[in-house]
């Protein structure tokens, strides 16, 4: 039943939900929401659609607008290793690519990630909307907001980056 799914779903993907911002926000805005049940199957849509994908050892991998989470194996990246449960690419739903963080990654190892593409999230988005309008505005704001952030974060790189008038 598409109730028991949900629930088996959302207690083995939990973890990663956790560590995922726009997803968390999700969940959370299901706690306060009439449409709290709407909020929900959107995350396990989210869940369901998300796809493996591996990599061999010192293989260099990374896409824009994609959500990775490490399922196995270590991950090299910005200078950091990540282990299994790392997530990242947590911008991948925003449009400018200049916004977004450096998404170039290494396999270390043996590597199994699990993924998400922009343009699938935007699909399932758009197929909840219907049932629930206040996902899409809520999923909107919160991506105004990062996309804000981002913006202030390559300003204040860009000024610190010339030189100083005398």
């Amino acid at each position: 039943s598409p109730g028991l799914q949900g629930e088996v779903v959302m207690e083995f993907k939990r973890k990663w939900i956790e560590k995922v911002s726009i997803i968390a926000k999700v969940l959370l805005w299901a706690e306060s929401s009439e449409n709290g049940n709407m909020f929900r199957a959107f995350v396990v849509d989210v869940s369901l659609k998300l796809q493996p994908s591996v990599h061999a050892q010192s293989e260099v991998f990374g896409m824009p607008h994609v959500l990775y989470i490490c399922m196995l194996g270590l991950v090299s990246r910005k200078g950091r290793v990540h282990r299994t449960g790392a997530v990242w690419g947590t911008d991948f739903m925003l449009v400018d690519n200049e916004l977004l963080e450096p998404f170039a990654s290494c396999a270390l190892t043996y590597t199994e990630l699990t993924t998400l593409d922009r343009s699938t999230f935007m699909e399932l988005l758009k197929a909840h909307t219907e049932n629930c309008p206040e996902l899409r505005q809520k999923v909107r704001q919160f991506c105004c907001w990062l996309a804000f952030q981002r913006a202030l974060i390559v300003e204040a790189k860009s000024r610190l980056a010339r030189p100083a008038r005398s």
